[in-house]
């Protein structure tokens, strides 16, 4: 415990005391330098968080459900009651996918994913009605040939509120009982969610509609959970319920595995290449801890003729490398909070300053913005910190310092007291 004790206490003054040349640029620079980088990977990741959360929830919510259960058999109303009434269960809603063509009254055609749903989804269905956004007219499904459709759709469509539209598809079971369908439905909404995609193919009808495209289609059951991370957990329960045999459940992560697999390794290789600022850091803390160790040789020679082993002295320097470290994370940490918390105000301070810059050179072009909410169908940046991310950033950050240091400080390794104290 005491030789900890003297190798902080020699390591702290070392990194107080201010040096002979330089005083405390060095580690003040050091210092900001792991703080810029912190601050900036979490910015980075935090905004990629929002974003990318805000695309699996809208995913969830609206397309694929966090739970699916597909088979033969419908659910009878006391098995619906008995899912609804498992622990995590938000809510339990059947519907069918269609593959069809959309035709407006103009004759343009679209392909489109038209899912049946129970005109009540959104009273009873809040994570539903939370992402969806009527655009324009109401989410009314209580006609059978009643139909809302995304806005993107709908304007490829050149189609609005109150128009008909024409579904058209392939109606029966089998490839030998297939046949044409073309149905009128009359627009009476369009609808926007955070994710392009849904926009721009997908539409809803009244459940009691699908049977007159596949009435021989089996019906499918979503389920909602109030923590969609806890999917694997109500899939065993599920699994044990009687009256699910031979039913096919599988949960949002099989469901959606590729989209989510690509999502997470585009945040990995960002997190990796945003990581090899703390290189650049680690370089100058190197040079700097080098530039230490010479300066101090005479120290270092003293301590080593009172008795104190080389690994001791080399300690000293690499808890000085994690002091800067620990330091840096520290406030890197504080600042990329702040920031993050606030990045619409600093995107907006910023979108001034260059707008005011080029109003001053009288340029004609259209203001600068960073961000658009016409192209996202969001207000402002959508941002998330993840307790996982901020001690992955933290603690590179601190590794870098320490590895940085300890390279540094082989060289002490070299220092001969006898030789040293004599001439110097």
């Amino acid at each position: 415990m005491k030789k900890i004790q003297w190798i902080y206490h020699i390591a702290s003054r070392y990194f107080l005391t201010k040096r002979k040349e330089k005083g405390h640029t060095a580690s003040i620079l050091s210092i900001s330098g792991i703080a810029v980088g912190v601050m900036t990977l979490m910015g980075v990741m935090a905004v990629m968080n929002g974003f990318q959360q805000g695309f699996i929830t809208n995913i969830n919510e609206i397309r694929s459900y966090h739970i699916r259960i597909d088979g033969d058999k419908a659910l009878t109303p006391e098995l619906k009651e008995s899912i609804l009434s498992m622990d995590g269960v938000a809510a339990v809603t059947p519907f069918i996918d269609i593959q069809t063509i959309l035709q407006g009254f103009m004759s343009e055609q679209s392909g489109a994913a038209i899912r049946a749903v129970e005109p009540s989804i959104l009273d009873f269905d809040k994570g539903f009605a939370d992402k969806i956004t009527i655009s324009d007219g109401v989410f009314d499904l209580s006609d059978e040939r009643s139909i809302v459709i995304g806005a993107d759709l709908a304007f490829s469509l050149g189609i609005r509120p109150g128009d008909t539209i024409n579904l058209l598809s392939l109606a029966g079971k089998g490839y030998e009982k297939l046949s044409p369908v073309n149905l009128e439905f009359l627009v009476k909404g369009t609808f926007r969610s955070g994710y392009y995609e849904i926009n721009s193919t997908m539409a809803f009808i009244p459940l009691s509609a699908s049977y007159l495209f596949a009435p021989e289609s089996d019906t499918v059951y979503g389920i909602k959970l109030v923590n969609h991370y806890r999917d694997r957990e109500v899939l065993r329960n599920l699994r044990q319920l009687s009256g699910l045999e031979g039913l096919y459940m599988e949960s949002w992560r099989d469901y959606n595995k590729s989209f989510f697999s690509a999502l997470l390794m585009e945040k990995i290789m960002m997190m990796i290449l945003i990581s090899l600022i703390f290189l650049v850091v680690a370089v100058n803390i190197f040079h700097s801890m080098k530039r230490s160790v010479v300066e101090r040789i005479e120290e270092i020679a003293l301590m080593k003729a009172v008795g104190a082993t080389r690994g001791a002295i080399q300690a000293v320097f690499i808890t000085e490398g994690a002091i800067i470290g620990f330091l840096g994370s520290l406030f890197g940490a504080v600042l990329g909070y702040l920031v993050t918390t606030n990045i619409n105000a600093v995107f907006g301070i910023v979108e001034t300053l260059v707008n005011n810059i080029r109003s001053s050179g009288n340029s004609p072009a259209d203001d600068f913005a960073i961000y658009t909410g016409s192209s996202y169908y969001l207000q402002r940046v959508p941002i998330e910190i993840m307790t996982p991310d901020v001690i992955y950033i933290t603690s590179v950050a601190l590794m870098s310092a320490v590895v940085a240091a300890w390279i540094a400080s082989r060289g002490v390794t070299s220092v001969k007291p006898a030789v040293v104290l004599r001439y110097e």
